[in-house]
């Protein structure tokens, strides 16, 4: 991860800092992260995170299962655990692509959030 320095210049910005969360686990980096705990770590190296985007509808059986061949696993959501954080749910993935690709939907919700600055 970058010097933590970088990240705390970009708070001097007064930038929104949107993180688009992670949709699986790596192994032996975020085995078993959930998607506070992910937040946690790139607030431990000072990302300024104010905005969370949390695909909040799964992905099926096939991509599933070609992820877990490759020991990766779905990031668990615990909404609880993000509070003070302003949380965007939506449908960020086309769900039937391997590997996984942002949908439109991604593009939007992030243009509506740069236009409402």
């Amino acid at each position: 991860m970058s010097n933590s320095r970088d990240f705390r210049s970009l708070k001097k910005t007064g930038a929104e800092v949107v993180y688009i969360c992670n949709l699986f686990t790596e192994p032996g980096s975020t085995h078993d992260y959930t998607a506070s705990d992910h937040v946690q770590k790139l607030i431990e190296y000072s990302v300024p995170i104010d905005t969370v985007l949390v695909h909040k509808n799964g992905v099926n059986e096939n991509v599933l299962s070609t992820y877990a061949k490759e020991g990766k696993f779905p990031v668990q959501y615990d909404k609880s655990s993000l509070s003070g954080l302003k949380i965007i749910e939506g449908n960020f993935v086309v769900r039937d692509e391997v590997p996984l690709r942002h949908s439109d939907e991604t593009g939007e919700v992030l243009m509506e959030l740069l236009n409402s600055l």
